[in-house]
């Protein structure tokens, strides 16, 4: 006999023994010889289905034959639409799932953000559990740094690790109470880029395989920052002063509306500058980062404040509200190296204010 399913234990073989079947028209059995046969009252059952049949579309026919050729040729045009319709709606359908298939894979980073989802888990755009790789250009004329910059989500200490031409750069930051608000930023030192060549960013996963465990990257971009040429004993006297007057933005930040993102660019500008030292590096250069991170904390909450209000008034129907919220951002992050007006004005065109 032929098995009823594949599960385990269930003998999948067959022999010759007829088989009996019920179907929509009756009983319909197999012959050892193949030979496809109906019980009578299988014949019966479509003889009375027939008979139905045609007896719904006598009354139609009828209709047909008295109709005036005018009523049947716009009859045949309407049916002719329909059809065109039908198939138009088809042949759309197919184009657009040929489309969506055809999109290529992001695969290039450059200054232009990627907002596309890298990893493994429910609603990743694009499914890498082990790893995800980009590649990049770098032509800078002088010593330089790149810069990486992402947003991450589903990620533990350790669990994933970042690495530039084969060679380690350091770890996925582990997720945070705000996650989706925070971006983080790698350093690609020096003597791990090729100058005039494609260079290649990895993201990879230290527990898949044998694991499945989810994460991802997404909101990815680089940026490449020269590195100053000077004198050891100059670049940190010029960073210390560079370092002041960030402090002194900072303790002033809720002064004026740009105050904290130019304690930050200070902090940041003193960082890179001690970058270009050699190791081991002053002890500036740790109080520089650590300043630098917790002056991106508070604009990251800024940022998410200022986005909770656009929501709000939204919500409200307060539009005046909303946009005076999204024109503000601008006061609060006056330069291009921040991610909140690019995320302002992504709102702005989803709520369309």
């Amino acid at each position: 006999m032929i098995a009823q399913g594949a599960d385990a234990g269930e003998d999948l073989s067959f022999d010759q023994t007829p088989v009996a079947i019920r179907g929509a028209e009756g009983e319909v059995a197999v012959s050892d010889s193949g030979e496809i046969t109906q019980s009578r009252s299988a014949v019966r059952v479509r003889g009375r289905s027939m008979a139905s049949v045609r007896a719904a579309l006598t009354p139609l026919a009828a209709r047909w034959r008295r109709a005036s050729k005018r009523v049947r040729a716009l009859t045949a045009s309407g049916i002719a639409l329909a059809l065109l319709g039908t198939i138009g709606a088809q042949t759309r359908r197919a184009l657009t799932s040929s489309a969506i298939g055809s999109e290529k894979e992001p695969t290039v980073l450059s200054r232009l953000v990627i907002e596309e989802s890298f990893g493994l888990g429910e609603g990743v755009t694009y499914l890498h559990p082990e790893a995800k790789a980009f590649d990049f250009d770098f032509h800078a004329p002088g010593r330089a740094v790149v810069l990486l910059h992402f947003q991450s989500r589903d990620i533990s200490d350790g669990e994933v690790m970042v690495t530039a031409n084969g060679e380690n750069v350091g770890a996925v930051p582990p997720d945070l109470l705000a996650g989706e608000e925070v971006f983080h930023e790698m350093i690609i030192r020096p003597e791990l880029l090729k100058k005039g060549e494609r260079n290649r960013v990895a993201f990879e996963s230290t527990r898949n395989p044998p694991h499945k465990d989810p994460w991802r990257v997404w909101n990815l971009w680089v940026e490449t920052n020269a590195l100053p040429q000077a004198p050891s004993q100059q670049l940190l006297q010029e960073a210390a002063a560079v370092f002041r007057r960030a402090e002194q933005n900072f303790i002033r930040r809720d002064v004026a509306s740009s105050n904290r993102y130019t304690a930050w660019k200070d902090y940041r500008s003193a960082w890179l500058m001690l970058q270009a030292l050699p190791d081991p590096k002053p002890e500036l250069y740790a109080r520089a980062q650590d300043r630098m991170r917790e002056a991106q904390g508070e604009l990251d909450r800024l940022c998410a404040a200022l986005m909770l209000h656009v929501q709000r008034s939204h919500s409200l129907k307060d539009w005046a509200s909303a946009r005076d919220a999204l024109d503000q951002v601008r006061n609060y992050f006056p330069g291009g190296d921040q991610p909140c007006p690019w995320k302002a004005e992504q709102r702005r065109a989803e709520l369309k204010l």
